[in-house]
């Protein structure tokens, strides 16, 4: 679904106007500002070829910018272009058509394939042990629940959620240290690769922003794990109506995601608000790679 795509950051709202030239316009020139700056002439051509004949099409240069080289910063910036149609007529319908509307079709495609494992011949398989590195634990989900599964196959010496390096990763890693190398045995064939349930709490539902009435088809969600994923949302809201719309809101430094899930009509939107609000989103729980600690594990 996503390989050959173009990803939704090079998408903008484009400005499509008359080429202005010595204080005139010229009739048959387009001037569009707000292209990625990794859209090809292919695709200018492509989208505005359906308006009539381009005979010329120019994307412009990155302007310099001092102390940034060109363009300037970290992120990619936009460019603007040229084209010239063949007649008058040609160059109005695309500034009809064109202006302010959100450019999708330009800029790069993704490429997404299958990773290519690659066999480790420096690191040694772990020798069977009692101590346990798990990864996969969502961030904010509480040690309590992460050390009540291991419990289930004997008894949890110790338990130690790691700190993240990176703090917006979802999730965590932890050391698990059971009672005996069997204990610890049994937890690793029992929940490696496995969803947990665990009980999560009510997310909250409600209209988005400040049009609280009956009118409002848009909804603001709160309360879902950061490990949540749109598929998972996308479940429980579907089936009251047509999702227009659907963007994950990542919180900086806190153990949740919001989301603002559009709906097709307000009637729809009500019905989700009165359902699933407070209620426990669809979510299958971590999946967790539990495996044997080494050294290097174990020491940190």
């Amino acid at each position: 679904m996503l390989n050959g795509q173009i990803h939704e950051n090079c998408h903008a709202i484009l400005s499509v106007k008359n080429q202005e030239k010595n204080g005139e316009f010229l009739p048959d020139h387009v001037y569009i500002k707000g292209i990625h700056c990794t859209t090809t002439e292919e695709q200018v051509r492509g989208v505005f070829g359906k308006f009539g004949t381009v005979k010329w099409c120019r994307i412009m240069p990155l302007p310099f910018r001092e102390g940034g080289g060109k363009g300037g910063g970290s992120s990619l910036p936009e460019v603007a272009a040229l084209v010239q149609f063949t007649s008058p007529e040609e160059t109005t319908a695309a500034v009809r058509s064109m202006d302010g509307k959100t450019a999708t079709q330009l800029g790069a495609r993704m490429i997404v394939r299958f990773a290519e494992e690659k066999e480790d011949t420096k690191r040694p398989a772990p020798t069977p042990n009692n101590n346990l590195y798990v990864k996969g634990w969502p961030v904010g989900f509480p040690e309590f629940l992460l050390q009540a599964e291991f419990q289930k196959y004997g008894n949890v010496v110790r338990l130690r959620l790691l700190d993240n390096p990176d703090p917006e990763y979802p999730t965590c890693a932890a050391l698990v240290q059971m009672s005996r190398v069997e204990e610890a045995t049994m937890a690793v064939t029992a929940l490696h690769g496995r969803p947990l349930q665990v009980p999560l709490p009510p997310m909250r539902v409600k209209f988005a922003g400040k049009d609280q009435s009956a009118d409002n088809a848009n909804l603001y969600v709160t309360s879902l794990p950061r490990t949540m994923t749109e598929p998972q949302i996308r479940q429980s809201f579907s089936r009251f109506g047509e999702i227009v719309r659907l963007k994950l809101l990542t919180q900086p430094g806190k153990p949740e995601t919001h989301a603002l899930v559009q709906l097709s009509t307000p009637q729809a939107a009500s019905a989700a608000i009165r359902e699933l609000d407070g209620s426990v989103p669809d979510f299958k729980g971590p999946m967790l790679n539990v495996t044997y600690a080494m050294k290097r594990e174990m020491t940190r």
